[in-house]
């Protein structure tokens, strides 16, 4: 984080670059990991916050740069895409579980956070119908 936020002030695009392109994927540094909020309780909110934020800084400082041609950015955030890859809903079960699955579908839809991606077993295969329809 320390380095990230040196080449930001020293606005070294370059270095940016390089730097996220290493950082940006799944569950970077293990921040995902269940573990490491049952165990470390004090901070771990926080240095995690820091560094997301730290992370979305560079991203905006990129997007908004001049250094770099709007060819150069569209690679970059493309990488970024490709490697970060898609969120998908599974859905599985069937009987009362539908309505559960039609419930946490239309909860995503109004947040405007559903998934591309979405896939159902059972009864779940129903929702995802209803959810294509959309």
């Amino acid at each position: 984080m320390a380095q990230l936020k040196k080449a930001l002030a020293n606005e070294d695009i370059q270095q940016l670059v390089f730097m996220l392109r290493s950082l940006m994927r799944r569950d970077i540094l293990g921040i995902d990991r269940p573990a490491l909020h049952r165990v470390a309780l004090d901070g771990t909110k926080r240095l995690i916050e820091e560094f997301v934020d730290t992370m979305s800084e560079c991203l905006r400082y990129i997007c908004d740069s001049k250094m770099l041609s709007p060819e150069q950015k569209l690679s970059f955030f493309k990488n970024a895409d490709v490697s970060l890859g898609q969120t998908a809903l599974g859905l599985s079960g069937g009987g009362s579980l539908g309505m559960y699955h039609m419930g946490v579908c239309l909860a995503l839809l109004e947040a405007n956070c559903l998934p591309r991606v979405i896939t159902g077993a059972s009864g779940g295969q129903l929702i995802e119908k209803c959810t294509l329809q959309l």
